[in-house]
């Protein structure tokens, strides 16, 4: 799987073709997409960098394409990061939680943060391998843990993030909750059963 970043002015080009697969893969059984999947909200490649201080929301890729209806989504919830698991919309509350600003790596400006939006001064970041939204500290460790790389790939037009601080693990769903991993077996949440798929995401405009 090539794994590399995309440019701007393959935007169009990308967003053409996904809106052409989505289209022949729908059913008439198929939930209708939230606004937030719609080809115009939708950013490929390397997009983070061009969202800087703009708000977005995270989708989880599936192995049988994109979910509907906030199925997938990552969200805050009691400080621990999770993806939601509901078919029939989203509350507002659940969108705000959704909801993430993006800046400049806290540690790396060439990387990337995630300010919550309805916790302003709070962002996601690792700690004890759990992904989670905690309030900014102004030391080295908070900063690195709090400091996500973006690596593309291309034909998913997903993103996935590394760890800034532990390079080889990257931001995972698994049952429901979000880990910083890697496919080597040490701990549950680095079983390497569909371990590159629960990595990747979908970068959106904001629930």
């Amino acid at each position: 799987m090539t794994v590399h970043n995309v440019g701007i002015n393959a935007v169009a080009a990308l967003s053409l073709a996904f809106a052409i697969s989505a289209c022949n893969t729908q059913t008439a059984s198929s939930p209708p997409a939230t606004a937030a999947l719609s080809t115009q909200n939708l950013d490929i490649g390397s997009q983070l960098n061009r969202r800087v201080n703009k708000t977005i929301s995270l989708l989880a890729v599936f192995p049988n394409g994109i979910s509907t209806n906030g199925d997938g989504y990552l969200r805050h919830a009691f400080g621990l990061a999770y993806t939601l698991k509901k078919t029939t919309g989203l509350s507002d509350l659940e969108k705000k939680d959704a909801t993430w600003k993006v800046v400049k790596g806290l540690s790396d400006p060439e990387c990337f943060s995630f300010e919550s939006v309805n916790f302003p001064g709070e962002y996601l970041r690792h700690a004890n391998y759990r992904i989670r939204k905690d309030p900014y500290k102004d030391d080295p460790l908070f900063k690195n843990d709090a400091t996500w790389c973006e690596k593309v790939y291309e034909e998913e037009y997903a993103v996935a993030l590394e760890s800034k601080n532990y390079p080889g693990l990257f931001m995972r769903r698994i049952n429901g909750e979000v880990w910083l991993a890697k496919p080597d077996g040490t701990h549950a949440w680095d079983d390497p059963t569909n371990f590159e798929e629960n990595t990747k995401w979908y970068v959106f405009d904001a629930l």
